[in-house]
């Protein structure tokens, strides 16, 4: 089952987090065939320069080598920071990142997306 955004409970759920501290965003995903990974990039590249400034760091993005645990296949793994989930909220709100969605929508046939909050002592720093 190809899946792209999340459901109406799991958006009602992350619009009701508390504004509490970073977290990042683990980004399973599957390209279309004939450019998806193209298109990717290009949504990737201008997601950046929409967000770089608003704190948000790419820390990790590279080719998914294979699954160890599991049955899906992923093309790339990509890892966003997010100084905090009104971030997040406030861009899938904007204008701006609506231009560049379907970028995004034409260039992924799958995909999984894993919020991780740090735990421990150093999350309190």
């Amino acid at each position: 089952m190809s899946l792209l955004n999340p459901t109406k409970e799991q958006l009602e759920q992350i619009l009701s987090m508390p504004d509490d501290g970073p977290l990042a965003f683990i980004n399973m995903l599957k390209f279309s065939p004939n450019g998806g990974a193209e298109s990717f990039r290009q949504y990737a590249e201008k997601f950046m320069e929409l967000m770089a400034p608003k704190g948000v760091k790419s820390l990790f993005q590279g080719d998914a080598v294979m699954t160890l645990v599991g049955e899906q296949q992923w093309d790339e793994v990509a890892i966003v920071h997010y100084p905090c989930i009104s971030t997040w909220r406030d861009m899938v709100q904007s204008e701006e990142y609506q231009q560049i969605s379907d970028l995004r929508a034409d260039a992924v046939l799958d995909a999984r997306l894993v919020i991780v909050r740090q735990s421990g002592e150093e999350s309190a720093q």
